[in-house]
């Protein structure tokens, strides 16, 4: 029967199981923690909050006016005609075009 090498022999396997934790650079050599949890995860949480705002498009009436909730809102002529973006969160309201902030107005009480 053949005889396996054992390890500091010629011919041991390059590949060791149950290697020593400490060379392991995930592992701090004082506890034995591994440091993934620490900056190294895979999981990292997100760097921007995520948008919760409801959105809605409206398009520009000729008079500068668009309307949202039975309201009327003013916007710059430069977008008459054209298609907004409407952000709304709480009782605010951002209107957007081409991702560029046009108005924010406070939506008022509905009775």
């Amino acid at each position: 029967m053949p005889t396996l090498p054992l390890a500091g022999q010629p011919g041991r396997p390059a590949l060791e199981i149950g290697g020593n934790r400490s060379e392991d650079p995930r592992h701090t050599q004082a506890t034995g923690h591994s440091t993934l949890g620490r900056g190294g995860s895979l999981f990292r949480r997100a760097t921007a909050d995520y948008d919760t705002s409801l959105k809605f498009y409206r398009k520009v009436y000729k008079d500068c006016l668009l309307s949202f909730n039975a309201n009327r809102y003013y916007v710059p002529p430069e977008v008459v005609g054209k298609k907004v973006l409407l952000k709304v969160k709480g009782n605010q309201l951002w209107i957007y075009h081409d991702d560029t902030l046009l108005k924010q107005y406070q939506i008022p009480d509905q009775m």
